[in-house]
């Protein structure tokens, strides 16, 4: 067997196992079941049975909460569909986020196809199927996934070509974006005005095609506009943001730099990542060793370009630029930084660009396609064995653990009122719908 097909065959056995146990054991690992995953699955549990929000309203554009972001439409209307074949169980909820990455792995192969062949896709897929930033979104039941997955097939669709028909949709699926997560609202729009001046570049853009992308971008982002023009979609942010603890712009640019910087160092790129259990194992970094090694390829080529006093291609700085793009809604913020939450915009850029770079070594260098294929394999090897054996009982406080084995023991009525008098409303709500699958409202919430 040669050596391309020995590393293909190891690629895409990795590939392989490693998405398919992306849907492995969803219902305890992670341990628990976050306050803001319940308030996911109660919110599309109560869309999909009364066709209501939480509060009481009907068939709302979010789903707001007593805290915390609303619900976005759309993460509460498809979960509800999703809900009503699968069911309210941990692992169903958490199965639509997984499922909803996995439509992301697709459009990242498609694109990744597009902009630098099936090399450049394979690769990609490689690499986005590994990345510790993505796999950690992708097991919990937080909306932030959908704004990632709709940017792509939104880049997608207006780079696969200028005609009417892909730019419409293109429009769509940014609209989508912005709705799926709040840091995605200011993201999307510099991928957008990136998007344009990379296709004004390749003198690829059509004025009349690209008119009507930004008609039906505005026409479906009208609500939104709305809704964060008269303050509840932006409540969250104002209470975030840096400018809500200084009115210096001095001051406020100071912040916003250390802000942003933070998410380049390499404790997070590479070491440990994210301070926060439930963003990463803090065993690895935000990157895996196959992106590691795809940046430095990346860097090898950079060092040559400048000794040849050549710029890098219209592509890499798109895909360096929008990647750079989406730290500036994390950036913004004053809590737990650096945060890989609310930097997740970052994420599949950085995957594009490591395929790419890699595809382009493979290319100078064939040997290395299988040297990457085994660093992916090694990677995933050692990272699923922290995530499944190590991490599920170190990030189980980070998952309110305990509120679920106390429900597990409710047996009574009278174990279900006293469970739900030292819990949250939502709590107690999303354990009984799971375990007696009532309606909405139940007997002692009404």
């Amino acid at each position: 067997m040669s050596i391309k097909r020995t590393a293909f065959l190891i690629l895409l056995t990795t590939i392989l196992l490693v998405d398919l146990l992306r849907f492995f054991d969803l219902e305890n690992v992670p341990q628990g079941f976050y306050i803001d995953e319940i308030a996911s699955a109660v919110s599309a549990h109560c869309l999909a049975t009364q066709g209501t929000d939480i509060p009481g309203k009907k068939w709302p554009l979010f789903s707001f909460l007593n805290f915390g972001s609303p619900k976005p439409p759309t993460q509460t209307y498809p979960m509800a569909l999703w809900i009503k074949i699968f069911g309210v169980s941990i692992a169903s909820i958490r199965g639509f986020e997984a499922f909803a990455y996995t439509l992301g792995l697709v459009g990242l192969f498609f694109l990744a196809r597009l902009m630098g062949g099936p090399t450049c896709a394979w690769l990609t897929l490689l690499a986005s199927s590994l990345s510790p930033w993505g796999w950690m979104f992708s097991r919990i039941a937080f909306e932030s996934i959908l704004g990632p997955m709709f940017l792509v097939w939104g880049v997608f669709f207006f780079l696969r070509n200028s005609s009417w028909w892909n730019m419409a949709v293109s429009a769509f699926f940014m609209a989508c974006a912005m709705y799926s997560y709040p840091p995605t609202r200011l993201h999307a729009p510099l991928v957008v005005l990136l998007l344009v001046g990379y296709q004004m570049k390749q003198k690829k853009l059509s004025l009349m095609p690209l008119g009507l992308f930004f008609i039906v971008l505005t026409l479906c982002s009208a609500p939104l506009v709305e809704g964060i023009l008269q303050g509840p979609l932006q409540a969250r942010f104002n209470g975030l943001s840096i400018a809500s603890k200084t009115s210096s712009w001095r001051d406020l640019s100071v912040i916003f730099t250390q802000n942003y910087f933070s998410h380049l160092s390499p404790k997070f790129l590479f070491l440990t990542g994210d301070n926060n259990y439930r963003h990463s194992t803090r065993h690895f970094g935000e990157l895996s060793w196959l992106d590691m090694l795809g940046l430095c390829a990346g860097l090898f080529f950079l060092i040559r370009l400048f000794k040849k006093w050549k710029a890098p291609s219209p592509l890499v700085i798109f895909l360096l630029m929008a990647a750079a793009s989406g730290i500036i809604p994390a950036a913004l913020t004053n809590e737990g930084l650096p945060h890989a939450l609310r930097s997740m915009g970052t994420q599949p850029f950085i995957e594009l660009l490591v395929g790419y770079c890699l595809a382009q070594a493979v290319e100078c260098w064939p040997p290395l396609l299988l040297a990457a294929s085994v660093t992916g394999a090694a990677f995933g090897a050692s990272f699923l064995f922290v995530y499944f054996k190590i991490y599920p009982g170190e990030s189980a406080e980070a998952f309110m653990s305990k509120v679920r084995i106390d429900a597990e023991h409710c047996q009574t009525e009278r174990d279900w009122s006293n469970f739900a008098l030292q819990n949250p409303p939502l709590i107690a709500r999303y354990y009984i719908l799971r375990n007696y699958h009532k309606p909405c409202s139940v007997w002692f919430l009404k």
